[in-house]
């Protein structure tokens, strides 16, 4: 995620997704609904990371915090790349 305003429209997709309003997601993630309508539609002027973390567990997403990798690969990326050289199928000479 870049911003907020990406955040909020994950958020919004998901829930619409799954079939929920923005009533019954509250509800879930013990939030305020205006708070969540504030959050969906990029108006909310502070999110906290708890209030935010309820939205995003609520909706069965994760929140992946980091710094920008500069085009590194990540650990992940390394774990994947090994799996897959393991697993490929290997050439005889």
């Amino acid at each position: 995620m870049t911003d907020l305003v990406q955040l909020g429209e994950l958020i919004r997709k998901t829930r619409r997704e799954k079939g929920l309003s923005q009533i019954e997601l509250a509800a879930k993630a013990d939030v305020a609904r205006s708070r969540l309508n504030d959050i969906e539609n990029a108006r909310a002027p502070e999110v906290g990371v708890t209030l935010l973390l309820r939205v995003m567990n609520a909706l069965d997403l994760d929140l992946y915090p980091g710094t920008h990798n500069s085009g590194r690969p990540t650990l992940e990326d390394l774990h994947r790349e090994e799996e897959e050289t393991a697993n490929a199928p290997r050439m005889g000479r």
